[in-house]
């Protein structure tokens, strides 16, 4: 049996499989292997940091998984281990083997955690995993995919999902911009980088991103006072604006009620172009 099937199938300590089962299963890998349409990984042999395992071991320890006889939730957690070493040493074979197994009904990506288990991959090499994305290296599953590399991505390199960002359809936007704003506060001294992320999307060539569509998520993400702030140190108008326009978004709850907001709690400098945006606001929604 391969070493790797041994370790994480004994995690279970349920069965272990049969040598005639063992040959089977490594059998199975070397014909999904061979079979991808995606290709192979140049390092499909190789063995990540800190790991003992190469790629190969992890897609033989993935088919001897799907012969069933493990309970669905301890299935399910093994796959995910393995998911997250193999996406590392293997991104194409890892994601090929969860849109192929998914058909077959082996498991179901529509799972969230076993989806999340491919981000240590996505994350590692992200400009690499998103040409994948870019070829449909999922198939039909591209929609959870880029989902997934969002999520993974936004974290570590906010900037590279900025960059993106026009390319995505508009369903995965608002995700993009959330998740963007998220990580740049996370990775940024002082936890400022939201504005860098305001700048960035403002600055993309045609206006692809507006204001308000900006403001709506800062002003569920970005505490109030906060937002204020950020107003009040912009180092343009477009950016200000936004803020004021988040600012304004976040007091939603009581302006639908028709109660006011407040404004002589406020900064002087803003009261003005606070009172003028809520005025277009209501104008609008009239």
């Amino acid at each position: 049996m391969v070493g790797v099937a041994i370790g994480l199938v004994g995690l279970s300590g349920r069965f272990r499989a049969a040598p005639e089962a063992s040959n089977q299963s490594a059998g199975a890998g070397k014909v999904l292997a061979e079979s991808s349409p995606f290709g192979s990984d140049t390092k499909k042999n190789t063995r990540s940091s800190g790991s003992t395992a190469s790629a190969s071991e992890y897609e033989a320890a993935w088919e001897i998984l799907k012969d069933g006889r493990l309970p669905e939730r301890e299935r399910a957690a093994l796959q995910s281990l393995i998911l997250q070493q193999w996406s590392l040493l293997d991104l194409p074979g890892a994601i090929h083997a969860a849109a192929v197994d998914q058909d077959t009904g082996a498991w179901s990506i529509s799972d969230g955690e076993l989806r999340k288990s491919l981000r240590p991959g996505l994350a590692a090499d992200p400009e690499r995993a998103w040409h994948l994305i870019q070829t449909h290296a999922a198939g039909f599953d591209t929609i959870w995919l880029r989902e997934e590399w969002i999520q993974a991505v936004s974290i570590r390199n906010p900037d590279l999902v900025i960059k993106v960002a026009s390319q995505l359809p508009t369903t995965d936007r608002g995700l993009a911009i959330e998740t963007a704003i998220k990580g740049s506060r996370q990775v940024s001294e002082g936890g400022v980088g939201d504005e860098a992320v305001v700048e960035a999307l403002l600055a993309l060539p045609d206006g692809q991103f507006t204001g308000p569509e900006i403001s709506g998520i800062l002003g569920t993400v970005i505490p109030q006072q906060e937002i204020i702030e950020r107003a009040l140190q912009a180092h343009s108008p477009g950016v200000r604006r936004v803020y004021l326009e988040a600012y304004v978004y976040s007091q939603s709850p009581l302006l639908s009620l028709g109660l006011e907001i407040g404004l002589d709690s406020l900064p002087p400098d803003i009261r003005g172009e606070v009172a003028q945006i809520v005025e277009s606001k209501q104008r609008v929604e009239r």
